[in-house]
C-alpha cells in the first residue's frame, strides 16, 4: 500500500512541475491512474497465480509447480491472461478513486500534515 501512495505522490509532483495548465482533478486522476498501472504491473503475476491456485479443483500445486505447468502448456503467453483487463481496471479505477479521495480531503480541509501529526 505504501508503494501505491508513494507512486501517486511521485506522479503528482511530476505533474505539478511540468503541467501547470492541468486542473487539480485532472492531475489527481492521472497520478492515481499512474499508481494503478504501476500496481497492476507489480502485483499481476502474484494475483494471477493465486487465482489459478484457487481455480484448481484437484490437488493444488505449489506456486513453483504452477509456474512450471503454465510455462510448459502455454509458454510465456500463458502468464499474460487477464493482464489487459487488470490494467484497464486498476488504471482508471484508481485514477477515479484518488481524484475522489483528494476532492473529499479538500472539501473537509484535511491536509497530509494533519494526517501525519494525528498518527503520532
Amino acid at each position: 500500500m505504501r508503494r501505491l501512495f508513494g507512486s501517486r505522490e511521485w506522479a503528482t509532483k511530476k505533474l505539478e512541475e511540468k503541467h501547470t495548465d492541468l486542473g487539480v482533478n485532472t492531475k489527481m486522476f492521472l497520478a492515481g491512474a499512474f499508481a494503478g498501472v504501476w500496481q497492476a504491473n507489480a502485483t499481476f503475476l502474484f494475483d494471477f497465480l493465486k487465482v489459478r491456485k484457487q481455480y484448481i479443483k484437484t490437488k493444488p500445486r505449489s506456486y513453483t509447480a504452477e509456474i512450471r505447468h503454465i510455462y510448459r502448456l502455454e509458454g510465456l503467453r500463458g502468464f499474460l491472461k487477464g493482464y489487459q483487463a487488470n490494467l484497464i481496471s486498476f488504471g482508471p479505477g484508481l485514477g477515479y478513486y484518488f481524484m475522489f479521495y483528494e476532492g473529499c480531503k479538500r472539501q473537509m480541509r484535511v491536509s497530509d500534515a494533519d494526517k501525519e501529526s494525528a498518527a503520532y
